[in-house]
């Protein structure tokens, strides 16, 4: 009676171990601009892509990855000024992102914020 129990208990495991999946864990390689000392901030997923901010010291740029973490596109931030970033943050939503970034120019502390998407490449656009 012991072993017909067992043979069922270790039967109904096998078979609920097969029907269930486990979660799927994908990374992306590390690209040869990555380095210990970037900054980078995960904006996250907008109309399908993860989006992903990289600063490395006065590069910026976003770089667009699709759901298997494939590299699909690296847009270079070059209107960003050069003096001293503060912070940025990124504020997601399902087909866009609010950008603000706080800059100390002199003495003064200046924020931008600007509406930006992904299909229609706003981002590119200068934020003056």
């Amino acid at each position: 009676m012991f072993s017909k129990r067992l043979l069922f208990a270790s039967i109904c495991i096998l078979v609920i171990a097969n029907i269930l999946n486990a979660q799927r864990i994908v990374y992306s390689e590390p690209e040869k601009d990555d380095s210990r000392r970037m900054v980078f901030e995960i904006i996250g997923k907008i109309d399908g892509n993860f989006l992903i901010y990289k600063n490395l010291k006065s590069k910026n740029w976003i770089t667009i990855y699709d759901n298997d973490m494939k590299e699909v596109s690296k847009v270079g931030q070059e209107f960003m000024p050069d003096e001293r970033l503060v912070s940025i943050d990124f504020f997601p939503y399902t087909d866009f992102f609010l950008p603000f970034i706080n800059i100390k120019r002199r003495m003064w502390f200046t924020v931008w914020q600007q509406r930006s998407t992904v299909k229609e490449k706003k981002y590119l656009k200068s934020w003056n």
